[in-house]
């Protein structure tokens, strides 16, 4: 384990704020516009909120990984 003293929501908040942070940039680079006023930005919250919580029960919960034989 990488961090064992962390919860995953400092996991979630640790990938997510770069990936924000870029997305920024890169919309500051291309000259587009940032957003404005407080339903963009409670929009934009919403939105990581719910990814960190997919995030979260992603990590309390993996998925089975199933193989598919093709070989029959």
């Amino acid at each position: 384990m990488l961090a064992p003293h962390t919860s995953p929501l400092f996991v979630s908040a640790w990938r997510l704020g770069p990936a924000g942070l870029l997305l920024v940039a890169w919309g500051a680079v291309k000259g587009r516009p940032q957003p404005s006023g407080a339903m963009a930005w409670l929009s934009i919250l919403a939105f990581g909120f719910v990814d960190a919580t997919c995030f979260q029960v992603g990590a309390r919960h993996p998925r089975r990984s199933y193989s598919l034989d093709l070989s029959r």
